[in-house]
């Protein structure tokens, strides 16, 4: 069944790791970018699904170039601009609003975190906007406030 791999020299199958390395890489943004949008209840593109974007499209790209292929080079070449530019675009909006650009779902520089800590990272930046959002303002506050209401008289526990 597996014959094609005893033909295989060990570095056709350490490319083909890591090819098969970067198709996981490259698919699981959609996998991130499904399950954010489930959490929002709207379709959104994390920032996530870019970096994913990126480094899939980075190894797929060495891959391609170790196989010489030149439509799969074109193909993943010209995304990794595509998936730069938006990264790029997405932190000068972030900057012009005077935003900290928020941290990545995970950390590329101390390796994957586990399934459950970027859920819990999203899960509890998707609860703080929610709650930034539904917090009345000051204005808002003193506009319920009638200010020239008389204040009731203070009645001291047991005496009426």
């Amino acid at each position: 069944m597996f014959d094609w791999l005893n033909e295989m020299s060990t570095v056709e199958i350490v490319w083909m790791l890591i090819g098969f390395g970067g198709q996981a890489l490259f698919a699981s943004r959609f996998i991130i970018q499904w399950f954010r949008s489930e959490q929002e209840g709207r379709s959104i593109i994390p920032l996530a699904f870019w970096y994913c974007s990126i480094g899939g499209g980075v190894v797929l790209f060495s891959y391609a170039l170790y196989r010489q292929d030149p439509v799969f080079i074109a193909g993943q070449g010209l995304g990794l601009f595509v998936y730069a530019r938006n990264l790029i675009l997405i932190f000068r909006e972030k900057n012009s609003q005077g935003e900290k650009p928020k941290a990545p779902a995970f950390a590329p520089g101390i390796g994957p975190q586990s399934a459950r800590d970027i859920v819990a990272l999203q899960s509890a930046a998707v609860a703080a906007e929610r709650a930034a959002r539904s917090a009345p303002t000051v204005s808002q506050s003193f506009a319920k406030t009638d200010l020239n209401a008389q204040a009731e008289p203070a009645t001291t526990p047991g005496k009426v």
